[in-house]
């Protein structure tokens, strides 16, 4: 899991769904995925896209094999929040089947606003619309749709947390330029979000889509912290940022779904996940300053969480 995350940075994603704007997490892949997952005692085989789901997914399950499939959970019976009323894209584990029902085993959330995932299963029938829903609606070219995962002997495995902390190091100031991007994304949703609180009803039309990107947000800076605590002293201030980070995304998130499930518009509230937004974005700079400081680690630059 360290190999993964330290290769991996944090990236602010800002896109389009449908009419709307929304806010996401995604992950820049410093060195190839494959060869990551490999020196984890992982091998993964991976598509574009796959035009045969059932029987490569099939076969995969029937090898003992765990796979990640993206789908649209517009078709996905079992997510009440998004089942023929919205379009959104998601990834789910799915890790056994059962040939006689044809159940597919797989790890999901209940509904979007629920962080947590649970062991539940799905018709392999209902899994392939959802598959095909995403490839026709929201699949791009430039991104893989299928991966299966077995177990391999690993190649070269870190264990020195000193070479993890220096490859997370390098691998922040190599993702420089999609990190950037992302800051500037996250700073054109702040500007969106504070023009939509003047207009209570599109505030009102675009909060629930803004949701299940800010889960995303709140899981990726989750295991963000985790690495931290890995790699960085007890003491180090980089972990209390990050904590604070983390702690306002769930403030915000909090505001938001309260308005969005109560339909009462607090001004003092909808203005107070302004701030937050606007402290998270502060404070993603003083972080990611103090690793790009003259291309070092920067000792140098403190952080008083005031």
């Amino acid at each position: 899991m360290i190999n993964f995350l330290v290769n991996s940075p944090l990236i602010y994603s800002w896109e389009g769904c449908t009419e709307q704007r929304f806010l996401s997490a995604d992950c820049c892949h410093v060195q190839e995925l494959e060869a990551v997952l490999l020196n984890e005692g992982i091998d993964v085989e991976a598509y574009g896209i796959t035009n045969r789901f059932t029987y490569d997914l099939t076969k995969a399950l029937c090898r003992g094999r765990a796979v990640i499939v993206n789908v649209d959970c517009f078709y996905e019976p079992i997510r009440q929040d998004c089942y023929q009323t919205m379009h959104w894209h998601h990834s789910l584990l799915a890790y056994g089947l059962n040939s006689e029902t044809g159940m597919v085993q797989i790890l999901e959330q209940s509904r979007s606003d629920v962080l947590d995932y649970r062991e539940t299963s799905i018709a392999l029938e209902d899994l392939s619309c959802m598959y095909e829903g995403y490839l026709q609606h929201l699949h791009k070219p430039d991104k893989l749709s299928f991966h299966s995962f077995g177990a391999t002997a690993p190649s070269r495995p870190l264990k020195d947390i000193a070479a993890a902390r220096v490859q997370y190091v390098r691998s922040l100031q190599v993702a420089r330029p999609e990190i950037s991007e992302g800051l500037s994304g996250l700073r054109g949703f702040i500007d969106s979000y504070t023009s939509n609180c003047r207009d209570e009803k599109r505030l009102y039309d675009t909060s629930g889509i803004m949701l299940p990107g800010l889960n995303d947000i709140i899981e990726a800076k989750r295991a963000q912290s985790y690495l931290h605590g890995v790699l960085f002293e007890p003491e180090d201030s980089v972990q209390r940022l990050q904590q604070d980070i983390l702690d306002l995304w769930k403030t915000i998130r909090a505001i938001i779904a309260r308005y969005q499930f109560s339909g009462r518009y607090r001004q003092a509230s909808i203005l107070g996940a302004v701030s937050s937004l606007e402290r998270v974005y502060e404070l993603e700079l003083v972080y990611y300053k103090r690793f790009w400081e003259n291309g070092t680690y920067a000792e140098s630059l403190n952080y008083g969480g005031e």
